[in-house]
């Protein structure tokens, strides 16, 4: 579930989305 919520952010807003992605990749 929590990774369809993460795709509609991403339609949403990509690069918003892009940058969460990013910070979960350093943690």
């Amino acid at each position: 579930e929590d990774l369809v919520v993460r795709l509609l952010e991403f339609l949403e807003a990509p690069h918003a989305t892009t940058d969460v992605l990013l910070a979960e990749k350093e943690k």
